[in-house]
């Protein structure tokens, strides 16, 4: 029986991918603040500052879900779970009339 190869990308990306859109939010808010540093654009600025800002808070608040769902993915990727496992002869329901 084959089993899917299970990949490792997305694990990996859930436990960079927020701190990466974090540190590209914050770049993204350098460049802006110095190609619209005069007033005229002041408009434009200030709607990428709250988009910046929304996708800087998303990233935020999704690190430490993520990290953890990327933990647990590679655990379960180092550890499967086998369903084709023989079932034990000892699993068959107990007779418990003996202890009445």
């Amino acid at each position: 029986m084959n089993e899917p190869k299970r990949s490792l990308k997305l694990p990996i990306f859930l436990m960079i991918g927020p701190a990466l859109g974090f540190i590209l939010s914050m770049v993204i808010y350098i460049v802006i603040g110095l190609a619209f540093a005069d007033d005229v654009a002041a408009t434009t600025r200030a709607v990428f500052n709250v988009v910046l800002f929304l996708s800087a808070t998303v990233s935020m608040l999704s690190f430490i879900p993520c990290l953890i769902i990327g933990i647990i993915l590679l655990d379960r990727r180092r550890h499967p779970k086998t369903e084709a496992s023989p079932v034990p002869a000892d699993n068959e329901p107990r007779n418990w009339k003996d202890l009445e």
